[in-house]
């Protein structure tokens, strides 16, 4: 997801204004978040979500990933159900 600021605010938070827009993944950023997220999985993170600024990677919030309602929007995908269901998964397994 990308959030576009409105006129006139440097901040692109959704609850300050900023609209919610598909995002354009290019191949090179994908590779690098697949990167991230291997060594990401081998510390036990489930669920993060990457604040990304053209190629680099900002932050990475790993106690509120946000924005999975307004993906889940953009997409057409349940995002929600799919998480809660694998983690049910996840954790009969354990």
């Amino acid at each position: 997801m990308h959030r576009v600021q409105s006129a006139g605010e440097l901040r692109s938070n959704i609850h300050q204004g900023a609209k919610a827009q598909l995002a354009e993944i290019s191949p090179a950023l994908l590779q690098m978040v697949q990167k991230v997220a291997y060594k990401l999985m081998q510390d036990g993170m489930y669920f993060v979500g990457l604040d990304i600024i053209g190629d680099k990677i900002m932050e990475i919030n790993v106690f509120s990933p946000g924005a999975l309602l307004q993906a889940s929007e953009l997409n057409g995908e349940d995002y929600a159900t799919a998480i809660i269901k694998n983690l049910e998964e996840t954790t009969i397994k354990k």
